[in-house]
């Protein structure tokens, strides 16, 4: 699990104008985040598209 963290922490790094990245489960759950505060809610249904 540590490894998807260090592979958006690294994609926020190194890929211009990115601010945050979060996978999502198929259902909108946010399984892993970088930049994005903890505070945000862990459904983020609204933001997954289609």
């Amino acid at each position: 699990m540590d490894d998807l963290n260090f592979l958006l922490d690294d994609l926020i790094r190194t890929v211009p104008h990115t601010k945050c990245a979060v996978f999502l489960s198929v259902d909108g759950i946010k399984t892993h985040w970088s930049g994005v505060a903890p505070t945000t809610p862990t459904s983020l249904r609204r933001w997954r598209p289609g």
